[in-house]
């Protein structure tokens, strides 16, 4: 099968849709698959990719110049990008709010080429609350026509299904299936050091990780108010906020957590990339992230599959699904955040001895292999109806 997926921004920095199309791809190609990844703006597609063959990697190409704003494409990236789409059987589309992505539908309509669109919890209930009238507008004038020309809307958790028909009024042909994501080696045999022997980060104290995007729908402020809690009850322990941010929103973090007498206790590794990002799992002993929304929560499940406790919130897509496999779900509260971490830290041991079995039980529920084949069989359906995918 000749699957074209495209992406307008290609970028980790981003998060989590970013690493969702890149291991997608990623094992598609990797299950003899030929794959071709196009994105408007490609910082960073893999080299590799760049050059490969339709073999052993995806094909990726950026296209010819920069997309506008919106991520609308010109009339040159347009036909560049049909052009490739003359040569697939279907093409993925990812995200809601991108012009480019409406203006490929049209064109695909007329090629009678099925598509697939990924909402990426983009018409969750949270998001359509940010930049609301601008979104409704375009949702209105653009976004509806183009979710009805989808084959197939792809959802990864039943919670952001009810959203997505709820906030679109109509329901579309909707199908879940979860990220497919390539989980680190775990256990004791795996734990190192690299945190203490290269970053300097050497304690005795537990360690808390807080790893995502340092965002305000992520929770951050939350956390640090959480720590205070933690250490005026006598804790002792050792903080770390991974992951990037805008220079002034991380400032205001660090200004906060000085207030809160917190400048000795939490340590700001900003963006890691591999090997230093599953160390931050590996050698922590509780995850926190107090999520306002998370259509699914990449972090999360990573965490959990490296035997790490877990703490979040009903923010996540997906909290019936990791409170069901042992994580602490609470609400989105400074004192319940704080009492969390404190009940983990207490009981830590017979916490990660439950975190092992929630380990085995997220690994089984999210094996790539499995996944994968759940993606080409959504495909193959889409290809199958593909009259009732060519939609006006």
């Amino acid at each position: 099968m000749k699957i074209l997926h495209f992406i307008d921004i290609f970028d980790f920095s981003l998060g989590g849709i970013v690493q969702f199309v890149f291991q997608q791809v990623r094992a598609l190609a990797q299950h003899d698959q030929q794959v071709t990844l196009v994105a408007g703006q490609g910082t960073d597609l893999p080299e590799s990719w760049r050059h490969a063959t339709n073999g052993q990697y995806p094909v990726a190409i950026e296209l010819t110049g920069k997309p506008g704003i919106q991520g609308r494409l010109s009339s040159r990236q347009l036909h560049q990008f049909i052009d490739l789409a003359r040569q697939s059987d279907i093409v993925h589309l990812h995200g809601t709010w991108i012009l480019g992505n409406v203006q490929i539908a049209r064109q695909l309509v007329r090629l009678k080429k099925p598509i697939i669109v990924s909402t990426h919890g983009m018409l969750d209930d949270w998001s359509l609350s940010q930049k609301s009238i601008k979104k409704q507008i375009f949702l209105q004038l653009f976004g509806k026509r183009y979710i009805r020309r989808a084959a197939r809307v792809h959802c990864t958790a039943a919670a952001e299904r009810q959203q997505v028909i709820k906030n679109l009024g109509f329901e579309p042909p909707i199908t879940i299936i979860p990220p497919i994501i390539e989980l680190p080696a775990w256990g004791d045999s795996h734990r190192t050091e690299l945190l203490s022997t290269e970053l300097g980060l050497a304690t005795t104290a537990p360690r808390i990780v807080f790893l995502s995007r340092l965002l305000p729908n992520k929770g951050p402020e939350i956390l640090l108010d959480a720590l205070a809690l933690v250490k005026q009850q006598g804790q002792v322990f050792q903080a770390i906020m991974v992951g990037p941010g805008e220079e002034s929103y991380v400032q205001g973090l660090r200004n906060q957590a000085q207030r809160l007498g917190l400048q000795g206790d939490v340590h700001w590794l900003g963006m890691q990339r591999e090997p230093y990002k599953t160390a931050c799992y590996r050698e922590s002993d509780v995850y926190v992230l107090p999520t306002i929304q998370e259509n699914f929560g990449i972090v999360l499940v990573e965490a959990m599959a490296m035997g790490l406790p877990i703490v979040t919130t009903r923010g996540t897509d997906v909290w019936q699904e990791l409170e069901s496999r042992g994580a602490t779900i609470v609400d989105r509260s400074a004192a319940a955040i704080a009492g969390a971490i404190r009940e983990t830290i207490h009981s830590l041991d017979a916490c990660r001895e439950r975190a092992a079995t929630s380990a085995q039980q997220v690994r089984q529920w999210l094996d790539p292999i499995r996944v994968c084949k759940e993606y080409l069989k959504m495909y193959q359906q889409a290809l199958s109806d593909q009259p009732r995918s060519v939609r006006s």
